[in-house]
């Protein structure tokens, strides 16, 4: 729980409801995955996925995540790693929130990725994110299990939801 209370402060530090320049509103982020789809991609069933909402204390702005929570207990899909598979999260963010998560700073490693218009695997201690950018909107997708998370699961995640946005 820990975790996930981390992802989404790291989240809410800014707006999220409409997307990059245009003005794509986002009600729905489950819309874009369906449990079926994220289970075999973290290692295990998943409950439907959860819109959380939270606010932005900078600016008051709502912010909208996709959570998928584990049915059971097992270890992500991962080769050679035995972590517990936590969650799956899936965020549309806007164009500020976007550029300040995926900016270089001190005990984060920043790595551009061939993914969408623009991607980037962002690590820390404890945590891997993807942010993703395509067309219009700025996604960031984690796949945490145990003290970390994992790019593979994340990407793959990334490809079901990116091919479903409108153009």
């Amino acid at each position: 729980m820990n975790r996930w209370l981390a992802f989404a402060t790291l989240l809410a530090l800014a707006p999220l409801a409409s997307c990059g320049s245009s003005s794509v509103v986002i009600t729905n982020p489950c819309a874009y995955a369906s449990a079926a789809e994220v289970g075999p991609i973290v290692g295990g069933p998943v409950a439907q996925g959860q819109v959380v909402t939270g606010m932005s204390p900078q600016t008051g702005q709502t912010t909208l995540t996709c959570v998928f929570h584990p049915q059971g207990s097992y270890a992500v899909a991962i080769p050679g790693s035995n972590a517990g598979f936590e969650f799956a999260a899936i965020t549309f963010l806007d164009q500020h929130t976007f550029d300040q998560s995926v900016a270089a700073r001190p005990f984060r490693s920043v790595r551009r990725v061939p993914f969408g218009d623009a991607a980037f695997e962002v690590g820390a201690p404890h945590y891997e994110m993807l942010f993703v950018r395509k067309g219009g909107y700025s996604l960031g997708f984690e796949v945490a299990a145990g003290l970390g998370s994992f790019f593979g699961p994340e990407e793959a995640l990334a490809r079901v939801v990116v091919a479903r946005l409108p153009a």
